[in-house]
């Protein structure tokens, strides 16, 4: 059986929310309370948890604006897949990631930014990296932009 997971409410004053990465691929099993994405609120940045275990099915991109209550994705119920040699694929691309990034220049999307203050940059095609945060940590917020 499947199973519709849902945008839940995040407070009085958010009434959409931006799917900005997913952490498990389609077709990926997830146990219950496994963070299977992150959203962004104008305020913060949420790990949405799997509903249930079972097999997760994408039904949104990366990059949707979305409305609280709408279905982000669909876990299929079900037992665990036998183990198998993909855990050692797995960490070896994990390695070579690690690997590619260590000598990559700092971009702005990976800036401490604000999720404010992240909005307003890519709204107005303001050049991040040529802002001094301000924030706790060099954090760049809204105000800054």
């Amino acid at each position: 059986m499947a199973v519709d997971v849902e945008i839940p409410g995040m407070g009085e004053s958010i009434s959409e929310v931006i799917l900005i990465e997913w952490l498990k691929q389609d077709g990926d099993y997830v146990e219950r309370d496994e963070p299977i994405c992150v959203l962004e609120t104008d305020k913060a940045n949420v790990d949405l948890p799997s509903p249930l275990a079972g097999v997760l099915k994408h039904a949104q991109e990366i990059d949707s604006t979305l409305d609280i209550g709408a279905v982000i994705a669909q876990i299929v119920e079900g037992e665990k897949p036998a183990e198998s040699a993909a855990p050692v694929v797995e960490e070896s691309r994990a390695e070579v990631e690690v690997a590619a990034t260590e000598d990559v220049p700092l971009l702005w999307e990976e800036k401490l930014l604000s999720p404010a203050a992240r909005r307003l940059v890519e709204e107005h095609g303001v050049d991040a990296a040529k802002i001094e945060g301000t924030g706790k940590g060099g954090r760049v917020t809204k105000e800054d932009v």
